[in-house]
């Protein structure tokens, strides 16, 4: 659901609900990357999801760990991937 009125592409009213995209796997971590696009965790997959629904959803598949726990910092803009008793950390992925 949008919260408010977006005058960006794709336009959206207050409060307009959307599908993205079902999967039949758990999703076990969840995080805005950015306004646009959303990172997450699924079968020990990291994935980037745009949420802009007006043609085929764009989906892709960033990293796969055994058994990632992810965390997205805004600050510096990178991704932390806790697998195992490893912690690995992303170049930079948005300006």
């Amino acid at each position: 659901m949008f919260l408010k009125k977006t005058t960006t592409q794709p336009r959206r009213q207050s409060e307009e609900d959307i599908f993205l995209i079902r999967f039949s796997e758990k999703i076990e971590d969840l995080s805005w990357l950015t306004p646009q696009h959303l990172i997450l965790n699924i079968e020990n997959k990291i994935k980037i999801i745009e949420i802009d629904n007006r043609d085929q959803m764009n989906i892709v598949d960033l990293a796969e760990f055994d058994n990632p726990k992810i965390f997205w910092n805004l600050t510096d803009k990178k991704l932390y991937v806790l697998d195992e008793e490893t912690i690995w950390v992303s170049k930079k992925l948005i300006p």
